[in-house]
């Protein structure tokens, strides 16, 4: 009986614990679910927001060493009795912050308005900080570690008394700094909310609630704080677009209408950026970038690249935007933003986190829109009354000096004088007989709206090869170009123009004379586009003038030749490599390289 109750016990223990463990297993298999579902559908989105050393460093000197060259006052007891600190530093390195200054000290006592000094130690503190990001959203230090040196940089003699009057005083002095993120995170949000539509908005606003600052990270010469927030993933994403057709004239319109506010917002930051800081690589960058979108643009309108009919904007920008944010990036990273980078960081920080939330574009709410462009440029201006996005059809002296084009020419060039001067000696004696009625003010009449018959051929030929060698000859004087390339630039300007145009500034077209113009609105003799060249070059004197349209396609093509013909032919070790790697950039931009 007493075996038969054991095991009847051990059977009923045995069964209370497979059930405890069928439930733990049930319990955990619930929360595990429930947890992959939740993480499945919240999406966090890091954005890391980059403080460089040189800007951390600016930001402290200005706060609590606001006198240049002049020591600040630690501590004083009495006029005899202080310690002073200047020339601050902050490094960043192998994971570690630094803070060192310099210190001068003074020790004694004040008797009848005399100092009885007893020591006057002069070296060096160093701390090691530790960031962190407060509630109020302010970057501050923790410090963790004091150490005092003299002046060459050994253990002082007053050690001890240097230590506490440091620990005292200028530990509080030092976590007074901060770096104020505030408004970075208040400016961010109101521009994501101004691309949104105010009637599909929830979803966007549950998703800014979480933003939040996390724990920063010391990198390689900056303090990184990971910015975050979580966006519903079960939010329909934008579906891949389908491939477009050629569009109709009123499409063409819709779309035209809808992208060039990114232009004209794309031509403000580069102006502005300009106005304010710009080296060469940073420069370069610019241009390339301002032409390629304009390329882009263009593909769009022939229907070789796929948009959202709905948001024809969106695929653009975010194209624009990843390549802009990483030109300012590496411009901060060579310390060209320190005086304006609080405002490009909300720049570039509010543009960032519009390109990571496009993908849940529309259950978010959220719109590529002038009105959201005119406020994202705004944070570059903020004081500013005119329309960021104002853009029109004239020349732009401004854009023209950012990135080195010669000042526009006058609208009398200068062309029938050095026609005369260079006549005799570029062509031979039969054809000189042929053209030497043009020269002069003639050449330019001849040339307005001419179409030859079919036995003005030779004359029409004449003419062209005349202003070709004359727009190409000036143009070598002004690029400095070795004389080895002259040659093959004189060729490729008149290769060009025959690819382009046939040698053609004007057609007929029923019973008037117009002048050429492509389906993608490159007009002329050089095919200078209009959506492209906007701002460089007056259009009305490309449409109408051959001399002026011959000297913009001179002028753009020398700079293909000097930036990737000839480089690409030295990479190469082929010199035929340039006339080819020049003009693929000429016909489809920078990304034809």
């Amino acid at each position: 009986m007493k075996h038969t109750a054991a095991h009847i016990l051990a059977s009923f223990i045995q069964s209370k614990q497979d059930r405890l463990l069928r439930l733990s297993l049930r319990l955990i298999t619930f929360v595990y679910i429930f947890f992959l579902h939740s993480v499945c559908l919240a999406n966090v989105i890091e954005l890391p927001l980059n403080l460089s050393e040189a800007f951390l460093q600016k930001a402290l000197e200005q706060q609590l060493y606001p006198q240049p060259d002049s020591a600040t006052t630690i501590y004083e007891k009495n006029p005899c009795f202080y310690i002073l600190s200047d020339d601050p530093i902050l490094e960043v390195q192998d994971g570690i912050i630094h803070f060192t200054s310099h210190y001068q000290a003074s020790f004694g006592v004040e008797m009848f308005e005399r100092c009885t000094v007893a020591a006057q130690p002069s070296g060096y503190i160093q701390l090691t900080l530790v960031p962190f990001v407060d509630a109020d959203w302010k970057l501050r230090y923790h410090i963790l570690d004091s150490k005092v040196f003299d002046e060459d940089w050994n253990t002082p003699n007053v050690l001890g008394l240097l230590l506490d009057i440091t620990k005292e005083h200028l530990h509080p002095y030092l976590e007074q700094f901060f770096v104020d993120l505030s408004p970075l995170r208040h400016d961010t949000l109101a521009l994501l909310r101004a691309f949104a539509d105010p009637e599909q908005s929830s979803d966007l606003e549950k998703a800014l609630k979480t933003l939040r600052s996390n724990k920063p990270v010391i990198g390689d010469g900056k303090i990184i704080v990971p910015l975050s927030m979580e966006v519903d993933t079960a939010a329909q994403k934008y579906p891949k677009p389908p491939q477009q057709r050629v569009l109709n004239k009123e499409e063409i319109a819709h779309f035209q209408k809808h992208l060039e506010p990114l232009d004209a917002f794309l031509v403000f930051v580069i102006k502005n950026s300009g106005d304010k800081f710009i080296d060469e690589k940073m420069r370069t960058e610019l241009f390339d970038l301002l032409i390629t979108s304009r390329h882009q643009f263009l593909s769009i309108l022939s229907g070789e690249l796929a948009v959202d009919i709905d948001d024809p904007m969106r695929r653009l920008f975010v194209s624009t935007w990843h390549k802009l944010s990483t030109i300012f990036q590496e411009a901060e990273d060579r310390g060209l933003l320190q005086e304006h980078l609080l405002r490009y960081m909300t720049f570039i920080y509010a543009g960032d986190a519009l390109v990571a939330l496009d993908k849940f574009g529309p259950s978010l709410g959220i719109h590529i829109t002038a009105d959201g462009l005119r406020r994202l440029a705004r944070t570059l201006q903020p004081g500013a009354t005119s329309d960021h996005l104002h853009q029109d059809w004239k020349v732009d002296p401004e854009l023209r000096k950012l990135f080195n084009f010669t000042p526009q020419k006058k609208l009398q060039s200068n062309m029938p004088s050095l026609a005369s001067r260079l006549f005799h000696f570029l062509l031979p004696d039969a054809q000189a007989a042929e053209t030497k009625h043009l020269l002069g003010e003639q050449f330019y009449k001849r040339l307005y709206k001419w179409v030859p018959k079919k036995h003005e051929i030779n004359e029409y030929r004449n003419a062209y090869l005349l202003l070709l060698t004359i727009v190409a000859k000036d143009e070598l004087k002004r690029a400095v170009l070795k004389k080895e390339h002259h040659t093959t630039f004189l060729h490729l300007i008149k290769t060009t123009a025959l690819i382009e145009s046939c040698w053609r500034q004007f057609k007929k077209k029923r019973n008037s004379i117009t002048y050429v113009l492509s389906g993608a609105g490159s007009v002329g003799l050089m095919q200078i586009n209009q959506y492209v060249w906007r701002g460089f070059y007056d259009m009305e004197r490309i449409r109408w003038d051959a001399v002026y349209n011959a000297q913009a396609g001179a002028e753009i093509l020398m700079r293909y030749f000097k930036k990737y013909g000839i480089p690409v032919s030295v990479k190469h070790g082929k010199t035929d490599y340039i006339p080819r790697a020049s003009y693929a950039v000429y016909n489809a931009g920078p990304r034809g390289k």
